[in-house]
């Protein structure tokens, strides 16, 4: 069954990828990600988002014993974006999300944490200059893993933490 998954989901990341015209790039501030963006026709739209984060100084006041601890994150996510209405420069878009991050702390499997989330909201997103956009999400954050919960999730409107820049092409 595993094997037969697998190849579905290759078969269907392979169709989509076939389908798709890259529309633009950018950086998602509150996942630390570098996100392309993917034209699937008319008002759809898939992202696809890789972070990596590296920080070798984890622990304040660390002993010499301490210090060879480092923590490494990595993440990944796939969003669907669908255009629900356009005034001028401004989008909004029905945002469906799935998030996943594993961060582990150097040479300790025991230390290692792995979350999956799915995200469903509302992403307003503005066209600041010709092909240099901004937006910011809120709505719905599940995580699935390790815990499930519901909780409403968004960000503050700070030009700094709550924006996620776009440039289109």
């Amino acid at each position: 069954m595993r094997k037969v998954s697998i190849f579905a989901g290759l078969v269907l990341a392979l169709t989509v990828a076939a389908n798709a015209q890259v529309e633009g790039f950018g950086y998602d501030v509150q996942n630390s990600q570098i996100v392309g963006r993917l034209g699937l026709g008319g008002f759809n739209h898939l992202e696809v988002g890789l972070g990596l984060q590296w920080d070798n100084n984890n622990i304040p006041g660390a002993t010499n014993s301490q210090e060879d601890d480092a923590q490494m994150t990595m993440s990944a996510s796939v969003r669907y974006l669908l255009a629900l209405h356009q005034w001028e420069k401004l989008t909004g878009f029905l945002h469906v999300g799935l998030y996943f991050a594993d961060d582990q702390a150097h040479g300790s499997v025991a230390n290692r944490r792995s979350t999956l989330s799915t995200f469903i909201g509302y992403e307003p997103e503005l066209v600041l200059v010709p092909h240099l956009a901004v937006s910011t999400k809120f709505g719905l954050d599940i995580p699935i893993m390790p815990d499930f919960s519901l909780s409403t999730s968004g960000e503050q409107i700070s030009i700094v933490q709550g924006f996620n820049f776009r440039i289109l092409f």
